[in-house]
C-alpha cells in the first residue's frame, strides 16, 4: 500500500488535499488514479483513504477509517553525538524505522562537527524522519528536535529510565540492565557518542543526572550503528518492537 504525508490532523469522512510534491509522487511516480486506496499519515495516526479527485496536480483524498496503529508502547528518544557527514541522516532514517520516537542531536567534546546551518539541517533529518515513516507503516511521525551542547542538559526527570551504552563497562549489559527492571519503563533515553565515544567527564555529568552505563556486547560498535542496536535490543527485550 502507497503511503503519503498530510501536514495537518486528519478527521474521519473528511476531504485532504496532498502537497504539490506529494501528489506529485503520487500523480507522475506511481500513476495513481481516482479511485484508488492510498494510507496518509498526519504525525500522529494513519488513515485508509480514497482518491477522489486530481485537480491543478494536486491530489484530493477522503478519508474512510483510521487504521490500527503500529507504534510502540515503549517511547524511546535518542540523544545521539553528532557524528561527521552525512550519517545523522542514516541513523535518523534507520531508527524511526525500528521504532524510536525522537531524536536530540546533541554536541559532545569528541564532536568534529562545527555548529552552523544548523536551522537547514533540522529540516532536511526531519523530512529524513518523515520518509521512513511512511516506508515503514509508522502512525506517528518522530520528531527531530533542535540541535543542542551537552551541558545544556539541565535534568532528565521525564525519563523512566536513562541508558549510556559506553565501551569502558564491563560488568552490566544491556539484557542484564533491562531484565532487572519492574515495572518496564515507557519512556527511555539512550546517549549515543560520536566518533571517538563519550568521554569520561560526559559519562559522570549523564550519571549524575540519573543515567546508567551499559555494554552493548564485547565489539565496538560505529555510532552510526550503537543507536540502532540499542533502541532494536531494549525494544526485543521488552517485547515491543
Amino acid at each position: 500500500m502507497y503511503r503519503f504525508y498530510y501536514e495537518n490532523n486528519i478527521n474521519l469522512n473528511e476531504l485532504v488535499l496532498l502537497n504539490k510534491e506529494e501528489s506529485y509522487h503520487a500523480i507522475k511516480v506511481l500513476r495513481l488514479k481516482i479511485g484508488d486506496t492510498v494510507e496518509v499519515l498526519d504525525g500522529s495516526n494513519i488513515y485508509s483513504c480514497k482518491i477522489k479527485n486530481i485537480t491543478n496536480g494536486l491530489l484530493e483524498l477522503l478519508v474512510l477509517e483510521k487504521l490500527e496503529p503500529t507504534e510502540p508502547q515503549t517511547k524511546i528518544t535518542l540523544f545521539q553525538g553528532i557524528p561527521k557527514g552525512d550519517k545523522l541522516s542514516t541513523i535518523v532514517q534507520k531508527c524511526t524505522e525500528i521504532g524510536v520516537s525522537s531524536f536530540e542531536p546533541i554536541f559532545m567534546s569528541r564532536c568534529d562537527v562545527k555548529p552552523s546551518n544548523i536551522d537547514k539541517k533540522n529540516a532536511k533529518l526531519n523530512k529524513v524522519a518523515i520518509e521512513a515513516a511512511k516506508q515503514s507503516g509508522r502512525s506517528q511521525i518522530p520528531k527531530v528536535k533542535d540541535f543542542k551542547q551537552l551541558n545544556d542538559i539541565a535534568d532528565l526527570k521525564e525519563y523512566d529510565l536513562i541508558l549510556v551504552p559506553w565501551e569502558e563497562e564491563r560488568n552490566i549489559s544491556i539484557y542484564d540492565l533491562m531484565r532487572t527492571i519492574s515495572p518496564p519503563p515507557k519512556n527511555i533515553a539512550i546517549f549515543i557518542g560520536p566518533e571517538g565515544g563519550i568521554d569520561k567527564t560526559e559519562i559522570d555529568f549523564l550519571t549524575s543526572l540519573g543515567a546508567k552505563t551499559v555494554s552493548l556486547g564485547k565489539r565496538i560498535l560505529r555510532t552510526e550503528n550503537a543507536g540502532l542496536c540499542a533502541a532494536f535490543g531494549v525494544l526485543t527485550l521488552l517485547n515491543d518492537l
